[in-house]
């Protein structure tokens, strides 16, 4: 394997993993998705498109962000400050022991898009983070960067404390490129796409071209505006094997893990 892959896998091989429910095996199947080799999770020998869906900063409408995913037998990933309540926290490990993926979103809500922190506050931000969110009982793979967009500065010493991170802003509009293609030897260089500010024909546009091009799109928002209709489309389409619809920590495993072993 490379060491890459071996980066990954280290992330996602810990006793304590949520157990999760993956309708492809069987209706009433619970698997340790997290702990089992990607030939059980790509159950269709075929590789396809992944989307995932994040959403952050904790607030309140996650009980019906999670709702609306269940409600379809999907999951997706909550971004989360370590400066939350204790029966906040308590809400959001009632959602990660149901296969929801939890990432570190910061201390706070400072950004690291200039240089104003030096490397070594930058690390103590990115370790304070982590170990606070894994003292509730999180097991942390991922890292979303405050306001999506960080230094390149700061990259080296992420990657040295997270296996992965969404790290790049992607614009509200539409565009052909959107990043559906994330696939590169820094994982901590990910992009997402704004789910806001798009119709729902656009948002499938999107989501047509990862598949068609067997690509990684995420998407972040923070309300649940037109999402129950794009899940129930895209549904239909992980339904028929199209694509696979994650939350991030297995989604990262997935799309890197599949493409590394070709």
């Amino acid at each position: 394997p490379s060491d890459m892959e071996k980066n990954l896998d280290s992330a996602y091989l810990g006793t304590d993993i949520a157990i999760i429910k993956y309708d492809r095996l069987s209706p009433n199947y619970k698997v340790n998705m997290l702990n089992m080799p990607l030939d059980y999770i790509d159950t269709t020998n075929v590789r396809v498109g992944c989307i995932s869906f994040i959403f952050d900063d904790g607030c309140s409408r996650d009980q019906e962000i999670f709702n609306v995913f269940t409600e379809y037998g999907l999951t997706c990933g909550f971004a989360l400050p370590t400066y939350m309540s204790d029966s906040n926290i308590q809400t959001y490990k009632a959602f990660y022991n149901n296969g929801f993926s939890i990432l570190s979103h910061s201390i706070d809500g400072n950004t690291f898009s200039d240089e104003t922190l030096s490397i070594s506050q930058a690390k103590d931000r990115f370790r304070s983070s982590r170990q606070a969110l894994e003292h509730f009982g999180f097991k942390i793979s991922g890292w979303v960067t405050p306001s999506s967009q960080m230094n390149e500065k700061y990259i080296p010493a992420l990657e040295n404390i997270y296996s992965y991170g969404y790290t790049e802003y992607f614009n509200h509009t539409t565009s052909s490129d959107a990043p559906y293609n994330t696939l590169s030897d820094r994982p901590c260089r990910l992009k997402r796409r704004y789910l806001g500010g798009n119709n729902l024909e656009e948002l499938q546009q999107m989501c047509n071209e990862a598949i068609e091009n067997e690509g990684f799109l995420t998407f972040y928002y923070h309300s649940r505006d037109t999402l129950r209709q794009l899940l129930a489309w895209l549904k239909t389409k992980r339904d028929n094997y199209e694509c696979e619809i994650l939350p991030p920590d297995l989604a990262i495993r997935y799309y890197y893990r599949s493409r590394i072993t070709d």
